[in-house]
């Protein structure tokens, strides 16, 4: 039988699964027509036919080749290059996109009262210390408008009623008594503009979205339905407890001014922000009020299909498994009402003014006791000045594509649980001020059970160590409780406060006066041991004192240099009565306070001693 070569040699075609580029492509392709179909074709130049079909397929292959390349890269966060792949990969890395953001400000309010004789000594009069409320507006010089955050009292008093503004003499008569006094207070600002909107909602939508008017949107203040039900803002709509804040009245400490209550959120929402508009979306949940229920997930046995008698076929029945999702789980979304959205936008690096650049007062909206002529409210507010003693800060631009795609690189070791001790002393760092000023917290391990101990500690108004209220520990404890994995176990527990002095004895150089030595000394010391150096476990190096003392100029030597405890009342001056062995608590040149600790030298200008040998 014959064998018909050029068959055969048709069924072994080689193809090449290389080709990246149009002129690879054509290459092969060119060597594999006139291989295969060279005496069909015979003019497979440009000009030719057979140089078309040549330059097509090379073509298509090369579009496809790129394409894919480019889709593969599209895949990564690190190589894609399409903004709108970009902007989905940091979505789904967790990261939220934000807007320009505002600044923010302290702010000096000052009002001139009358004065008034009280039991034998002048006083501002305090019908005329009003209540300058949230929402006031203040300009710069700029032309910035800032808001105040949270009401300003300016008759608030400490336990002993006491005036807790400043206070300064503004006129006085004849007989030099006062006549009118100038009330100072503190309050916090943030640039920006408040507004408000409405949206007509219709039926039922799951998962309804709303987009707001204005761009750079930097905070939701309140969203309210025409039946007064509040919705929340949360970080996911999995989450469905919200932190409160409550106003402590019961403790005049200024460490906890706000109690912290978790409170549930069944109508709860997500803010998304668009990259390229800057305008925000508002996206509620899926759950409906007809199924509003205290149970975590839905029951699925309650939507088990019935089966009545004896049947032993049955039709298929149409269901819907979206049914499963009309619960609390995912909160509600609103239906057939009208939703009152109120935030602020605006901000932008602009908005980071000067020192004593806002100084125009725009909207005073101040509030008095009842009984207070309308002539005399206009005149207090009529006196109100402002002033800002630093800059504005945190006012920055949107941030750019590239800046977004660096934060999601840095964010990937980022957690919403408490896993390890760095995770649990920066959920207590980040709580929110108004609900408790820390000022130091350490961890460690209880002797005793399988639990783990968070040291805290606080600030009084002059800078100095006491220990948390009860109202701050609270707080704390309901705070990282939303965040603790189910296992594990926490003790809230006051740090010990550990009162030290420094003696030391150097030798002069020559030429050098005893008095201006120490004074360095002394305050190179007090540099080191400042409270803010300290910490909860934190040691103190001896070498480090040395090296301190020996490198000031004019000291020749270090003769002694001894770390004392101090408790108790000496010489007038009072310590906490935590008493330590220095000798005991010594390593290798370092002494470590005693279990979960912290150092202080609460009187610098007495407890750090030296003198000349």
């Amino acid at each position: 039988m014959a064998i018909n070569v050029k068959k055969d040699l048709k069924k072994e075609r080689n193809l090449s699964y290389l080709n990246k580029d149009f002129n690879s492509f054509r290459s092969d392709l060119l060597e594999y027509a006139r291989v295969h179909y060279g005496e069909v074709i015979n003019d497979f130049s440009e000009a030719g036919l057979g140089g078309v079909f040549l330059d097509m397929a090379a073509y298509v292959g090369d579009v496809m080749s790129f394409y894919l390349d480019h889709q593969f890269s599209e895949l990564s966060l690190e190589t894609a290059t399409e903004e709108s792949n970009i902007i989905q990969h940091i979505r789904d890395a967790g990261v939220k996109i934000r807007s320009a953001s505002p600044s923010f400000c302290e702010v000096e309010l000052i009002i001139s009262v009358d004065a008034e004789l009280y039991l034998g000594n002048y006083r501002p009069t305090s019908s005329q210390l009003g209540v300058l409320s949230a929402g006031s507006v203040f300009s710069s010089i700029e032309g910035i408008d800032f808001e105040l955050l949270e009401d300003v009292d300016f008759s608030e008093t400490n336990i002993d009623g006491i005036l807790k503004a400043e206070l300064a003499v503004d006129f006085v008569d004849s007989d030099n008594n006062p006549r009118k006094y100038l009330v100072k207070k503190t309050g916090t600002c943030s640039s920006g503009k408040t507004t408000s909107e409405t949206f007509n909602i219709g039926s039922f939508i799951p998962f309804r979205s709303i987009t707001l008017g204005n761009s750079d949107m930097s905070s939701i203040i309140s969203v309210v339905d025409s039946d007064l039900n509040e919705y929340f803002e949360v970080d996911s709509l999995t989450h469905d407890v919200v932190f409160k804040a409550i106003a402590n009245k019961d403790d005049d400490r200024d460490d906890a001014a706000f109690n912290l209550s978790v409170e549930p959120a069944p109508r709860r929402f997500i803010v998304e922000s668009e990259f390229d508009t800057g305008k925000s979306k508002i996206r509620f949940g899926s759950g409906v009020a007809e199924y509003e229920t205290s149970d975590i997930i839905s029951d699925p046995s309650e939507y088990a299909l019935p089966l009545f008698g004896e049947r032993k076929n049955f039709k298929i029945d149409a269901v819907d498994p979206s049914i499963l999702l009309n619960s609390n789980t995912l909160g509600l979304a609103p239906k057939e009402t009208i939703l009152t959205v109120r935030y602020r936008y605006g901000g932008g690096i602009n908005h980071n003014v000067s020192p004593r650049a806002i100084n125009n007062v725009k909207t005073a909206i101040m509030n008095f006791k009842i009984g207070t002529s309308g002539i005399i409210q206009n005149n207090v507010r009529n006196s109100l000045s402002v002033n800002n003693p630093r800059s504005a800060k945190g006012g920055e631009s949107r941030p750019s594509i590239e800046e977004l795609r660096n934060i999601t690189f840095s964010s990937r070791s980022n957690q919403s649980r408490v896993v390890n001790v760095q995770d649990l002393i920066f959920r207590i760092y980040t709580m929110p001020a108004k609900f408790g000023r820390i000022f130091r917290v350490g961890v460690t391990k209880s002797l005793t059970a399988n639990t783990v101990l968070i040291h805290v500690i606080s600030r009084n108004k002059n800078g100095k160590l006491v220990i948390a209220n009860d109202a701050l520990k609270d707080n704390i404890s309901k705070y990282i409780n939303e965040y603790r994995l189910v296992s594990d176990s926490y003790d809230i527990v006051d740090a010990s406060i550990i009162n030290i002095g420094i003696d030391y004895i150097i030798s002069l150089s020559k030429g050098y006066n005893s008095n201006s030595v120490l004074s360095r000394c002394n305050s190179a010391l007090k540099n080191y041991l400042t409270i803010e150096n300290m910490q909860v476990g934190k040691p103190i190096n001896k070498t480090d004192l040395v090296n301190i003392v020996i490198n000031i100029e004019g000291v020749d030597s270090l003769s002694s240099i001894i770390i004392k405890n101090k408790s108790g009342m000496l010489e007038e001056r009072v310590y906490e009565n935590t008493r330590m062995s220095i000798q005991e608590n010594t390593s290798k040149q370092k002494v470590y306070p005693t279990r979960g600790g912290i150092f202080e030298i609460r009187y610098p200008d007495s407890d750090i001693r030296g003198a000349i040998q």
